[in-house]
């Protein structure tokens, strides 16, 4: 988490407590490919996403919406099963 906190660079944290509707991310390299893991804490549904480049995350909200839509389709589920992206 700190190596994908370095990459984006928020502002400022969030200090709630989690909730089933978060999502959480994980910067990962392997095989020097850098690589974006996602989870929804309520169902633990995942999405992984090799390849990812900084510049890619500077947008993070924009990516994240992508994946989560891209991903959706193919397990045939409505894009706002996870609400309000």
């Amino acid at each position: 988490m700190k190596k994908l906190l370095g990459v984006i660079r928020p502002k400022h944290l969030a200090t709630q407590d989690p909730e089933d509707e978060d999502w959480y991310a994980n910067f990962l390299v392997l095989d020097r490919r850098k690589c974006l893991l996602l989870t929804h804490a309520g169902t633990l549904f995942t999405i992984f996403e090799p390849d990812v480049r900084a510049s890619d995350l500077k947008a993070t909200k924009n990516l994240v919406v992508e994946l989560i839509e891209r991903e959706l389709l193919p397990e045939s589920l409505p894009a706002d099963v996870f609400g309000d992206l």
